[in-house]
């Protein structure tokens, strides 16, 4: 079903909403997310019908008498309806705060009364039993539901008395400083607005202009975060922003399964995981009886990668190159889904230890993919691309700030 963009839409220019909706109507059948399926592939649902989802949860909020300002804390992996939640819940102008899956029923309660949070949505049955223990000392909160019971759809159901005028009403009540979500920083939580969100993708879309992952036919990302970390919501922002097809994936899952079927052009993680992609790697070649072949193509190609680097690869080794694609690094690269273009990896503060060991950032360069670390400072993203530690003076490389 096509969107068209109302006057209220149109008029919340600045906002997550907008960017959201202005996005479908360009290409309203742009496939926009890919979901997991039960088979082990993916289904895509587009922007439009993504659109169509969030203007009926963000009514079924409005059902519930949420307010602008009100909080909605997550409890939840990565997942899509995650970002359903961000984008329902900024419409209205309320935030969300992802909480801590691993925090200390105490420190719950705190975040939530620090938060003034009005409703929880929590993934499964022992998520739920975690907030009902507790319930009883956060009086604001008083509604708690439950995705693994499909109640977002309730919400939604429960949202078709609420006319489009009110919600096109609401709409119009937010600005680009409405806060739009919760971060923790340096053990307090920091109220992130719609405009601050926007900046920081701004400035992660300039730093991939140009290499393929988020600009070229059928670009992908996917997106390998807790949903407290902040990069999750810029990540489907940016998404949104490029439209370009996202996928999530909970920390621990498949990987190496779920990115030979995703087919990624962006993937965005932390150094860990790329440490996890590596070791998962070798050892199914292991396995397989060809991890001495996989680890001499990978020395060819970082040789190559290197000597492209510094100017141009000799004949001789160009020839070396040629035959390990052939033999080894093609079905590497399917492995892994065959069409990667850049990795970003979540960093720390500028000027601290690199990100990824200096060995897997070569390899990773060596699969023509390149490595960008990217970390917040102040309202802006800086991106930076990883440097092996023989490429400068030993000094920390002056990052360019996006």
């Amino acid at each position: 079903m096509e969107h068209h963009e109302t006057a209220a839409e149109t008029a919340a220019a600045g906002t997550l909403t907008h960017l959201l909706f202005e996005t479908a109507e360009q290409d309203p059948s742009a496939r926009l997310f890919s979901i997991p399926d039960s088979f082990g592939g993916w289904f895509d649902l587009s922007g439009a019908e993504f659109v169509l989802r969030v203007r009926a949860l963000a009514k079924g909020f409005l059902a519930a008498e949420l307010q602008v300002g009100d909080t909605v804390a997550v409890l939840c992996s990565n997942r899509y309806e995650t970002t359903l939640i961000d984008f329902a819940a900024a419409a209205i102008g309320v935030s969300v705060l992802p909480l801590e899956p691993e925090a200390e029923q105490a420190e719950l309660v705190a975040t939530l009364e620090s938060s003034r949070a009005r409703a929880v949505i929590v993934e499964s049955v022992r998520d739920f039993a975690r907030v009902d223990e507790i319930q009883g000392d956060l009086p604001l909160v008083s509604d708690v539901w439950q995705v693994g019971l499909a109640d977002l759809d309730k919400l939604a159901d429960l949202g078709r008395t609420v006319a489009d005028e009110i919600l096109d009403a609401r709409i119009l009540m937010v600005t680009p400083d409405t806060a739009a979500a919760f971060v923790r920083e340096d053990d307090r939580l920091v109220a992130v607005s719609h405009s601050t969100i926007l900046t920081r993708v701004a400035d992660l879309a300039v730093a991939l202009d140009g290499l393929g992952a988020v600009d070229a036919d059928d670009s992908g990302i996917l997106q390998i975060l807790a949903p407290t970390d902040p990069f999750a919501r810029l990540t489907a922002t940016l998404a949104v922003a490029t439209s370009t097809r996202l996928g999530h994936l909970a920390l621990g899952h498949e990987l190496i399964a779920s990115l030979a079927s995703f087919r990624p052009t962006l993937l965005v993680a932390h150094p860990g995981t790329y440490v996890e992609i590596e070791t998962a790697t070798y050892e199914r070649a292991d396995q397989a009886g060809r991890g001495p072949a996989l680890r001499q193509a990978l020395d060819v190609a970082i040789e190559y990668a290197d000597a492209n680097a510094e100017g141009s690869a000799s004949r001789g080794l160009k020839t070396r190159y040629a035959v390990a694609d052939t033999l080894v690094l093609r079905g590497l690269r399917k492995t892994v889904g065959g069409r990667i273009r850049a990795a970003v990896v979540i960093g720390g503060p500028i000027g601290s230890d690199p990100l990824l060991p200096q060995p897997l950032r070569r390899v990773i360069r060596g699969l023509d993919v390149v490595p960008l670390e990217v970390t917040l400072v102040g309202e802006s993203l800086v991106v930076v691309e990883a440097q092996d530690a023989d490429e400068d003076d030993g000094s920390s490389p002056e990052p360019d700030e996006a």
